[in-house]
């Protein structure tokens, strides 16, 4: 049986450039590999990201900009909305 297979887009509206993207499923204990790999996502520019086989849709993402500072979304159901805009306001806080 074959699981969930899909893409997303992410779009970023933070003002810096974003340098990593990782994608982990909600079941994995880890990140996966970078996405993006040498390529970089400039403010405004938008990056597909393809996805096959997993046992459901729901995703956590990272993303890291050039200050690297992280952007952290967890339970993303990527197959009801295949578009994330990275703002500023979603900055992860230090404590």
């Amino acid at each position: 049986m074959f699981g969930w297979s899909g893409f997303f887009e992410i779009v970023n509206r933070t003002g810096f450039t974003i340098y990593w993207i990782y994608v982990s499923h909600e079941s994995d204990s880890e990140w996966g590999e970078d996405r993006l790999g040498r390529e970089v996502l400039l403010d405004g520019d938008g990056f597909t990201v393809f996805l096959e086989d997993y046992p459901n849709s729901v995703f956590d993402i990272r993303v890291i900009d050039e200050d690297n500072d992280s952007y952290t979304y967890t339970n993303m159901n990527l197959e009801q909305d295949p578009v994330l805009q990275v703002v500023l306001e979603d900055l992860d806080r230090r404590r």
